[in-house]
């Protein structure tokens, strides 16, 4: 929570950079987070930092897409105690549900475990890291 104020707010923070020399976006990110992001997840307490290639996000901890699919999978489950989602769920009658979690995020990992099927665009960085570690073995088994 960032207190503003007598408001506390939880703010979710992208700093994006960009520039067209590669070399100048890694010193930007650098300023972005030592000035920025870390100053504000130490002021906050209970924020979660995380770069990508071009930016540099806060989000507080309690922003969970893990614990958001866990809690819709046992909703359909049980139920919500919303009569306008229970209906909707008994109308439907799923009664094995198929999970599809899509993400190009590595940090989108947590929440793509709790589906039976798990999918990333090709060039995402989970997809490039899956191909770096599938690399990887690949070469072991060659030697």
């Amino acid at each position: 929570m960032i207190q503003l104020g007598k408001l506390h707010l939880p703010l979710y923070i992208v700093l994006s950079v960009t520039h067209d020399d590669p070399e100048r976006v890694k010193e930007l990110q650098q300023i972005c987070r030592v000035r920025f992001a870390e100053p504000i997840a130490r002021m906050a307490g209970a924020y979660v930092l995380h770069e990508t290639a071009d930016s540099v996000c806060l989000w507080p901890t309690f922003v969970s897409k893990g614990k958001a699919v866990k809690r819709l999978q046992q909703a359909l489950v049980d139920g919500l105690g919303d009569s306008r989602f229970d209906r909707a769920r008994d109308f439907l009658d799923i009664q094995n549900p198929v999970n599809v979690c899509i993400g190009d995020s590595i940090t989108d990992l947590e929440f793509m475990q709790n589906g039976h099927f798990m999918m990333a665009p090709t060039q995402s960085p989970i997809a490039l890291s899956a191909f770096e570690t599938a690399r990887k073995e690949m070469d072991k088994e060659t030697l």
